[in-house]
């Protein structure tokens, strides 16, 4: 950059003119900044061997040490990014690693003495999951981990971040903690897990207080499955010239792994419907370490579902938010263990998670949104496995409103569209502008004006 601009811009931020050494410093770092972009996105680290220069190489030695063959897709394409000190926006198909791809960058240049690293998730369970796999991590590279979500005691979680270095935790809660003190004063780098969620309007809020407590020149990540223009602009606001990585298609798309049917049905008819199908896939009530979810709308449905359930022979959990973090802690557990080999759950259960062996999803009720039901099938379908997702489509208000944009979803992959599902219609209705509803802005109309300030003569 030319010198004056230099000049210009560190007197700006010491307050005071810089002197000519610092000026030179200055320049020398932008350059060697501008250089470390550059070969970041002309570059990926498609194998170990190529992971080695942009990560720390304990780290690299911890991957290789479990078997793993290579990076996958977006790993590889992320690391020399993250590494470079450039935001990121990552769109990656679930199941496909994203965890270690935002964490392996940060740790390998995290300062063990002081809280450098946050991550937001949207659900309780899907903090503890990727706590468990940050701190495993973290431990190679000599720095400790914390995690903090509602439920439980504040005590404990908050003396657990005083000590940190990296800190996985839900919005809500971190807020309780933070909002008035300086914890997170040195925290250079933020990763957004499940951003899309994170920046709906029941969590942008307290995700814009809680990064005004971060330093302006820290790092952020986001990292989804689906990534809906709706949140795109909100995301803008908290980043600075994002390089967009993506192994998905734009639009909302289905694991292909997963073998997708929809069953049109009237709504008083799934409870035996539910019960069929269960019947049909395990004969005898055999689950042979196999595991199922059952996805309900809202918190009563899915507690009458469990008891629905248990009573009718199914060993089943819950988890939904009426529920104390002990016990949806226990049945989660369970249900990972296979000691209750169903769970039905609300969309809590939905994003991130990883549960292996997995191999039904159903849909009792149909979520609110598209980007939802990706979520939801990709619970299935895992680490190079097959499986199956059943969908029971009623055709309510909200239903109606989805049946093209489910019926799209089923196009790309190939899967059979019923043909009580087309009579429902293949529009495909745009979402409701999160402040303005139904009457704008739209994306053809012309933007709308600026708001003036008025000054009143006394």
């Amino acid at each position: 950059m030319k010198r004056s601009a230099a000049i210009a811009k560190l007197e700006a931020k010491l307050g005071r003119g810089p002197t000519d050494a610092e000026v030179d410093a200055f320049v020398e770092r932008r350059k060697e900044r501008k250089k470390r972009r550059k070969k970041a996105d002309d570059e990926s680290a498609r194998t170990w061997g190529e992971a080695r220069s942009c990560l720390a190489e304990s780290l690299v030695a911890a991957c290789e040490a479990k078997g793993w063959p290579a990076p996958t897709p977006i790993q590889a394409l992320c690391w020399p990014v993250l590494a470079s000190g450039r935001d990121a926006v990552a769109v990656a198909e679930t199941g496909s690693g994203k965890t270690l791809a935002f964490a392996l960058p940060a740790l390998s240049r995290c300062d063990a003495s002081k809280l450098s690293m946050l991550v937001l998730s949207p659900t309780r369970e899907l903090a503890q999951q990727s706590f468990e796999v940050v701190d495993e991590m973290a431990r190679v590279v000599g720095a400790r981990a914390a995690v903090a979500f509602g439920g439980v005691a504040k005590a404990r979680q908050a003396s657990a971040i005083e000590k940190c270095s990296i800190l996985v935790a839900t919005p809500g809660r971190l807020w309780d903690l933070v909002e008035h003190s300086t914890l997170l004063g040195d925290c250079s780098f933020v990763v957004l897990d499940e951003a899309d969620r994170m920046l709906d309007m029941g969590f942008v809020q307290v995700v814009r207080s809680i990064l005004s407590k971060t330093p302006p020149e820290r790092q952020t990540a986001m990292f989804s499955a689906t990534w809906p223009p709706e949140v795109r602009a909100i995301a803008a606001e908290m980043m600075r010239s994002p390089v967009k990585v993506s192994t998905a298609p734009e639009e909302p798309t289905a694991n292909a792994a997963v073998s997708q049917t929809v069953v049109v049905c009237e709504e008083r008819r799934r409870d035996s419907k539910l019960l069929e199908t269960l019947s049909r896939f395990y004969s005898d009530r055999d689950f042979d370490g196999s595991k199922t979810i059952v996805f309900g709308l809202y918190k009563k449905e899915c507690a009458r579902l469990e008891g629905y359930l248990n009573r009718n022979g199914w060993t089943c959990v819950a988890i939904h938010g009426d529920m104390t973090q002990a016990s949806r802690t226990k049945a989660f557990d369970d249900f990972r263990s296979g000691r209750a080999p169903v769970l039905v759950a609300t969309d809590v259960a939905a994003r991130g998670l990883d549960i292996p062996a997995v191999s039904l999803v159903l849909n009792y009720s149909f979520p609110l949104t598209i980007e939802d039901y990706v979520h939801r099938v990709g619970r299935t379908g895992r680490a190079g496995k097959s499986g199956t997702a059943i969908t029971f489509f009623h055709g309510n208000q909200h239903e109606k409103a989805l049946a093209g944009a489910l019926q799209n979803i089923l196009r790309q992959n190939d899967q059979p569209i019923p043909d009580d599902l087309k009579k429902f219609g293949n529009t495909v209705k745009k979402k409701s502008h999160a402040l303005y509803g139904d009457f704008g802005p739209k994306a053809t109309a012309a933007p709308l004006k600026k708001p003036t300030k008025i000054t009143f003569d006394d």
